[in-house]
């Protein structure tokens, strides 16, 4: 049988069998149940219409943390870039020394003298407190040999401190000391990098070598293990070596043919004549009867 599509009944027809349907109970079911199914299907297809256009849309956007990702990116290279401003600020080529380099020379100036400066103060306090045993020890009055004992070990204190100040300070001329040295390198190595790259060294020129027959016979005769034949009294001919052309990404060379050592050849206990002799004496029926 072959299948022939329904034609559409005309708008008359289908008021006429909708008024008998709806005339029974079950009629009345009937089309309740197929527009509430029919419904159900419309809406199926539009979910999955709907499902489809949203995978569409979110398969252009990519995975969910790309955005993040490239947004936590342009904001490192303008951090990158801002420090760039800011170090190259701090040390410019044109000036004899950086702004670091000038600071922890002036502070290594200011610990030198004061370095001098508390050496003089603690001679001097030093002497004071000599004078003072000096004193002392002559019979002056004990209340200004105290005095001046006193005052000389306040000098000491205070020094001691002075002291404390100083190597403070010089830890601090050795830390922006470190700091300069450390920027200067990273503006060298970026400054490396704004360098156009240096062109490619140029390949060595392949000599141009060309061979004849005779030296392609020689070379053969020295792989099968034979002398060529030459003059005694002649100098040995230079090994020749193989170049291929330069090819673009690699340099192939083929490498001196190396004497190879001749095999020696394998003795037998018997000769090969005589090896098969006992099988040929044989008749046909014994032969079928060994070998099968």
């Amino acid at each position: 049988m072959t299948g022939t599509p329904s034609l559409p009944a005309p708008r008359e027809e289908y008021d006429v069998i909708e008024g008998a349907m709806l005339e029974t109970a079950r009629g009345r079911w009937f089309l309740g149940e197929y527009a509430r199914r029919n419904r159900t299907a419309d809406t199926d297809m539009l979910l999955q219409a709907i499902g489809r256009l949203e995978n569409a849309v979110t398969g252009e956007r990519g995975p969910p943390g790309m955005e993040r990702l490239r947004f936590d990116l342009i904001e490192m290279a303008k951090a990158i870039s801002r420090t760039k401003s800011e170090i190259a600020a701090i040390h410019t080529p044109d000036q004899d020394q950086s702004q670091l380099g000038a600071a922890s020379e002036a502070l290594d100036g200011i610990v030198r003298t004061t370095e001098r400066a508390t050496s003089d103060i603690l001679q001097a306090a030093e002497e004071v407190q000599e004078v003072a045993w000096t004193l002392r020890e002559t019979g002056a009055d004990s209340r200004i040999c105290d005095r001046l004992d006193h005052n000389a070990t306040q000098i000491y204190t205070a020094c001691s401190f002075q002291d404390l100040t100083a190597q403070r300070t010089s830890r601090i001329v050795n830390t922006l000391r470190y700091l300069e040295q450390r920027l200067t390198a990273m503006i060298e190595i970026w400054a490396s990098e704004d360098d156009p790259p240096a062109p490619a060294q140029s390949r060595e020129a392949v000599p141009d070598t060309t061979l004849d027959q005779d030296d392609v016979d020689q070379i053969v005769a020295t792989g099968q293990g034979q002398a060529p034949v030459e003059d005694e009294e002649a100098a040995p001919a230079p090994r020749l070596r193989l170049v291929e052309p330069a090819l673009p990404d690699d340099d192939l060379a083929f490498l001196p043919i190396r004497e190879a050592a001749a095999a020696p050849e394998p003795e037998y206990a018997v000769p090969l004549e005589d090896a098969f002799a006992e099988i040929d004496d044989l008749d046909l029926d014994e032969k079928l009867a060994r070998f099968t």
